[in-house]
């Protein structure tokens, strides 16, 4: 397949088909080095917008929301007295943090305190310059997250299939094939906008090289990752229900069971090295993800803001992602050919973000992924990508109430959430087409199956499984 065939381009927008001598090897037609690049340079113009953010002064504050360059980082930092020693992870008064990130921060803490002063003692000053570290090496640490979120795409996208074989004993080998579908996360707006907001990066990244890891038949070891990743988010559950519905129509229940035991063992022992420190903690940091309140960026904001729902909003947005869930498995199951492991895992995870309770703009990191193995397509990519970042613009007008248009409400806002929550459902409605007629999907019509399922690739389906038959064309 070719370059311009792989990023979901005719032939007639970029210059026609490759010629009968046309010899597709060398440096050129190798997606590492252009991935990589592409990539790099994106967390360069993301570190060089950043540098506008670093406050130097402690009496002269930075409006970071009008800079558009906000960040959660250096505020945990100082809210949660790292700098003055206090631990990363059991003071009820801090900002709970989830096992991995709390990990990552010790870590963090323990090098700078090396090489920089820290304690009880510190000016105001310094523990500003803390701070200011502290971001970088954040930066630093996520920039490795990135990276391998991008290798992990680039090892499964469109042509990853290419070479591979079986095993004497069935067992999927994989070929060295790379797939330029990795330019979709290197270079994605979502990333360059976000990612330097919270440590959202983190589970996205481990949960696309768990994916990478079952795309090459290492399904325990996909397992252990899942759960080290669900220590960290809690978006990588819907990988682990994608898996297991594929899993159940596909009659591979002992793959299945293998990659439960290697996530339910890498989680309790992630949860527990956590909980010895401070459980109540770990507790705390769950619930703010699985339990948030009405917030910024959902439709329920947007009631909320209207006067309506209130105090319901908690338990229609339960009952909402509950049924959105149960419809997808219902269709996953139903469908006349079994879904593609990326589609079923992007349905999940964009319905939980339009029906959640709070969607904050560093949730495209937990979408983008999704979409970008789901739909790999240009129009549909840039029109999910547009929304987010109109989005990411509106948010920060908003809090900095420089988007009014007079001195009443902000009605500028309501319509970026509306937009991005369609874009979102345009994506969620072309996944479902695919299903229904698969010869619409930019991966099987090119007659690949699933190039991110693994042992369910090009597996037919459990012989007691009744599906009814393929749509006319």
């Amino acid at each position: 397949m070719s370059v311009a065939e792989q990023m979901g381009l005719t032939g007639r927008r970029l210059g026609g088909p490759s010629g009968r001598h046309a010899r597709p090897a060398g440096l050129f037609y190798d997606p590492a080095p252009w991935v990589l690049l592409v990539a790099t340079l994106l967390w360069w113009v993301r570190m060089l917008h950043q540098s506008t953010c670093m406050q130097t002064n402690p009496n002269d504050p930075i409006k970071t929301m009008l800079r558009m360059c906000y960040s959660d980082v250096p505020i945990v930092w100082a809210s949660n007295g790292w700098s003055r020693g206090l631990p990363t992870l059991g003071d009820a008064t801090q900002l709970p943090q989830l096992p991995v990130i709390s990990f990552l921060i010790s870590v963090q803490r323990i090098l700078l305190e090396l090489f920089l002063p820290a304690g009880s003692g510190l000016s105001a000053q310094q523990e500003l310059n803390l701070g200011n570290v502290f971001l970088v090496t954040n930066a630093v640490v996520l920039f490795c997250f990135f990276l391998a979120w991008v290798v992990a795409h680039m090892l499964m996208g469109r042509d990853s299939t290419r070479g591979r074989r079986r095993d004497a004993r069935g067992r999927l080998v994989s070929g060295p094939a790379r797939s330029f579908d990795a330019l979709f996360i290197a270079s994605s707006v979502g990333i360059l906008s976000t990612g330097l907001i919270a440590w959202d990066l983190v589970a996205p990244a481990l949960t696309a090289v768990a994916l990478m890891l079952w795309t090459r038949g290492q399904v325990l070891a996909a397992g252990v990752l899942t759960g080290v990743a669900l220590g960290a988010g809690i978006a990588p559950m819907v990988l682990v229900l994608a898996l297991a519905i594929c899993c159940v129509r596909a009659g591979q229940l002992e793959e299945l069971l293998r990659y439960s035991l290697g996530l339910l063992a890498a989680l309790l022992v992630v949860v527990a090295l956590a909980a010895t420190r401070s459980a109540s903690a770990v507790r705390r940091a769950y619930l703010a993800q699985l339990d948030p309140e009405a917030g910024l960026g959902s439709m329920w904001y947007i009631l909320k803001d209207a006067g309506l729902a209130g105090q319901l909003i908690p338990g229609l947005s339960k009952a909402t992602i509950a049924v959105a869930f149960a419809g997808i498995a219902l269709l996953a199951l139903r469908s006349p050919r079994r879904p593609r492991v990326a589609q079923l895992a992007c349905l999940f995870m964009l319905a939980g973000l339009m029906l959640a309770p709070t969607y904050s703009p560093q949730y495209v990191l937990w979408g983008l992924g999704w979409v970008a193995l789901a739909r790999p397509n240009l129009r549909d990519w840039t029109l999910y990508s547009g929304a987010e970042l109109l989005y990411f613009l509106a948010v920060w007008g908003h809090l900095q109430g420089n988007i009014r248009l007079g001195p009443g409400e902000d009605i500028g806002y309501p319509p970026a959430i509306i937009i991005r929550l369609a874009a979102s459902g345009w994506i969620v409605w072309t996944i479902v087409r695919d299903m229904l007629e698969p010869w619409r999907d930019p991966i099987r019509r090119f007659g690949a199956d699933d190039p991110q399922g693994g042992t369910l690739d090009g597996v037919a389906d459990a012989a007691w499984m009744t599906t009814p038959p393929l749509p006319a064309r």
